[in-house]
């Protein structure tokens, strides 16, 4: 039953994500032909869908059953927005402040070009089920077979998913990075 509520869960995000991305390859590749929208679509599904089996077949197994059912309370949302904020003092101050002017203004770009749910559904639900669901109850349930350390196996799964998160991200910023140094040169 729960295959069910995730496929319902990411579907909308990868839906809106091959829509969106059109317009992404043609920002990033102005003389190439975007893939068709079934392609984008099944890239898309090629990658989502095997680590949303990965993290319902791994995350009773890393007795994680319980951790889906906690309620939210207050502290949960007041350190969400602490962690929102922080994000967002950390890309306009640091991240702005450390890479080229050009380089921001095509990130920029490219984040006012991606909707707002598009960034919400595949940013905060495809990529969580993928990292934090597949990823980290994989690595949760692999540190309890050599640990019984659950604190620990969490945190270290929690580091490794934020790791591999971050390095997935990185081939697109260099892209980024890339083509404002091109167009710097052709001005």
């Amino acid at each position: 039953m729960e295959w069910i509520w995730i496929t319902v869960l990411i579907i909308p995000g990868i839906v809106l994500m091959t829509l969106n991305e059109k317009e992404l390859y043609k920002e990033l590749l102005p003389n190439d032909t975007p893939p068709p929208y079934m392609l984008r679509l099944l890239n898309h599904i090629i990658v989502a869908f095997p680590f949303t089996v990965l993290g319902l077949f791994f995350y009773k197994r890393a007795d994680l059953e319980n951790a889906l059912t906690l309620s939210i309370d207050w502290l949960v949302i007041l350190l969400s927005l602490a962690c929102a904020f922080i994000n967002i003092v950390a890309y306009y101050i640091f991240l702005k402040k450390n890479i080229s002017t050009s380089t921001f203004y095509q990130m920029e770009r490219t984040r006012k070009k991606t909707w707002i749910s598009t960034r919400c559904l595949y940013g905060g639900i495809v990529e969580e089920i993928i990292f934090r669901f597949g990823l980290m109850s994989f690595f949760i349930w692999l540190l309890t077979q050599f640990t019984d350390q659950e604190i620990l196996s969490f945190w270290i799964a929690n580091i490794l998913a934020s790791i591999l998160f971050a390095l997935a991200h990185l081939p697109g910023i260099q892209q980024k990075k890339s083509q404002s140094q091109k167009e710097s040169f052709s001005i």
